[in-house]
């Protein structure tokens, strides 16, 4: 038997296969944004792109794409500017003034807040917090213009040549040539597999310009895939129009049909990301099929306890929040094993020492070759601790209605009863009611009611 057989090692993309010592975007971008128009130095110019990325989620609201997973869109470019007060020149370029840019920075700043009390809290709290963010997008007067403005000038020549160079400059980042290192693991029997947040396109692009593509087909897991379950865009189709009718109606007090399905809705948005959750949707995929689990993953594959194998997971990445965290509060520190790249932007953050000692990485490296000494050497089966219990691929503590906990023997019967639900609307027509129908009517509550 090989040192690694039936070990499989999840990594992280963005500065753990790409960009290892995580510098060369940093220095790349930041020279970028600062010899455009912006009246910024090199580092101020960075920071004030990363603060931009940071609020991709509310820029979504007003209709840019997310800087997070598509960098350097023409549209978010367009905001950066929009929203930059330092100085003139780029803004009396754009037709407003300091002023007006001032105000928009400030309403962005305010939107971010409010987009994200909608993932914290109960799901009534993340719920009054949607309708909030509703009501200020369609009716705060900066808002309104912001969208309006970020439509015309994402359409000037200067911000689309931009956009386009900012496209080129990514991929002429230094690579680094890990082929060896990943037919090394491989002659030692582990599975690798890539998991990540983002877009699907977007970091299979990214695998296909390291050449890595091959090493890891069928094993590309992406939170964007986990949170696209068949019938999800029936369902937010659906809720939106809910949210609309609540906002119009001007009621206080919430229908329940709203209620349940903002929780499905809850449920579903945690896979978006590398939450906890998100990561027990992919392991349940690996469990079902280690050589595919992306498709498992696709197909919302869940395992249940009885048929749940030891599995040994590793994982590998550069964030302690996301990628160790994460981890540790689904599995407990005594299954698998996360290790972490303390490098880049983020090698800062959540210093080891300050960790008490359940919540620490199994192993830290300080760059990639030692890093990849380890994994290729010296790593066993035997020292990574096996997962040996099926992880809840939904928190108990999200459920919140009573009448859906009272209903169903277990979170993950609840998961799989809304999964089941959504297949059927999205393959045989539709199985939502419109606006105003009552919780007895919907499928969910008629399947509650049968049991």
């Amino acid at each position: 038997m090989k040192a690694l057989d039936g070990v499989i090692i999840g990594f992280d993309l963005d500065n753990t296969l790409l960009d290892p010592p995580g510098v060369a975007y940093q220095n790349t971008v930041a020279k970028f944004m600062a010899r455009r128009d912006l009246p910024l130095p090199i580092s101020e110019a960075l920071a004030a792109y990363e603060d931009l990325r940071a609020k991709g989620e509310a820029l979504i609201r007003l209709g840019p794409r997310n800087p997070s997973h598509d960098r350097g869109n023409a549209e978010a470019l367009a905001v950066l500017c929009l929203t930059r007060n330092v100085g003139s020149k780029v803004n009396l370029a754009l037709g407003i003034d300091g002023d007006k840019a001032h105000g928009y920075g400030i309403c962005l700043q305010q939107l971010a807040e409010l987009d994200r009390r909608t993932h914290e809290g109960s799901t009534i709290e993340r719920l009054t917090a949607e309708l909030k963010v509703r009501a200020f997008c369609s009716s705060d007067s900066r808002a309104v213009s912001l969208r309006q403005e970020v439509k015309r000038v994402s359409l000037l020549p200067w911000i689309v040549e931009w956009a386009e160079q900012y496209a080129v400059i990514e991929r002429e980042q230094p690579v680094e040539d890990l082929r060896p290192f990943l037919g090394e693991l491989a002659n030692r029997g582990a599975t690798p597999a890539v998991i990540s947040d983002g877009l699907s396109a977007v970091q299979s692009e990214k695998l296909d310009r390291l050449g890595l593509s091959p090493f890891f087909a069928g094993r590309v897991l992406i939170s964007e895939a986990a949170a696209s379950i068949p019938g999800i865009h029936e369902l937010d189709r659906h809720l939106a129009e809910l949210l609309n009718h609540q906002l119009s109606s001007k009621r206080s007090a919430y229908d329940p049909e709203i209620i349940m399905l903002w929780t499905f809705h809850c449920w579903i948005d945690a896979w978006r990301w590398k939450t906890a959750s998100f990561y027990a949707r992919c392991l349940h995929a690996i469990q079902k099929d280690p050589q595919r689990c992306e498709a498992a993953l696709g197909q919302f594959t869940v395992i249940p306890q009885e048929n749940w194998d030891p599995l040994r997971f590793v994982m590998v990445g550069d964030r302690y929040d996301r990628d160790v965290r994460q981890l540790i509060e689904l599995l407990g520190p005594n299954a698998g094993m996360r290790i972490r790249l303390r490098s880049g932007k983020y090698a800062h953050l959540h210093s080891h020492d300050t960790l008490a000692p359940h919540w620490r990485p199994d192993r830290v490296f300080d760059d990639w070759p030692s890093l990849a000494a380890f994994l290729s050497s010296e790593l066993t089966c035997e020292s990574v601790p096996p997962i040996t219990a099926a992880p809840p691929i939904v928190r108990p503590a999200d459920f919140r209605a009573d009448y859906i906990r009272a209903g169903l023997d277990s979170p993950l019967e609840a998961v799989r009863l809304v999964a089941n639900v959504l297949a059927r609307a999205h393959h045989g027509g539709d199985n939502l009611l419109p606006c105003g129908a009552r919780v007895p009517s919907l499928p969910f509550s008629d399947t509650l009611q049968d049991r």
